[in-house]
């Protein structure tokens, strides 16, 4: 991924979160995402963290998804990395995109060391909860919560072993 990707990838989160998370997230903090704060985030990022894999797929040279991973930044003791992120384009979604760009991502971990990883989910995501867990995710005793808009939401954690 390069900074000039940082356009399509914004415009992919923000349209993959407002439509995975429509029945879920409250929808004013939907409605205030901003494509084009999320192209400097992405930028901003790019340029600070250099040991992050941040991965494409693509399609006649369109972004139509992507994935981030990282060494492990959290209290999950079993887990040598994370899976940070995971979209595909709403318009792209059961086309098999995610698993391609999943099994990548699990590629890049195992070359660079990796032996086990976590990923954090919404617990109301039951889509994304049933990608992972048809995948070989186990549900482990690690949950958090997220707070947007000052409405906190549980999140679960899952495993998987490379």
């Amino acid at each position: 991924m390069k900074k000039t990707d940082a356009p399509a990838v914004a415009s992919i989160q923000v349209r993959a979160w407002r439509k995975a998370y429509a029945t879920i997230i409250d929808s004013a903090y939907l409605s205030s995402l901003n494509v084009e704060k999320k192209i400097i985030d992405w930028q901003t990022g790019m340029e600070v963290n250099d040991d992050v894999t941040r991965l494409l797929v693509c399609k006649n040279q369109k972004v139509l998804g992507f994935a981030v991973g990282l060494e492990n930044r959290d209290s999950i003791e079993d887990a040598d990395a994370e899976l940070a992120a995971i979209y595909i384009d709403p318009d792209h979604w059961n086309k098999r995109l995610g698993g391609k760009l999943f099994l990548k991502m699990e590629d890049e971990f195992r070359i660079k060391g990796f032996r086990s990883y976590f990923v954090w989910v919404l617990e109301e995501n039951f889509l994304a909860r049933r990608f992972y867990e048809k995948r070989g995710g186990k549900i482990l005793p690690q949950r958090k919560a997220i707070t947007l808009n000052r409405i906190s939401y549980p999140v679960v954690s899952y495993l998987f072993k490379l």
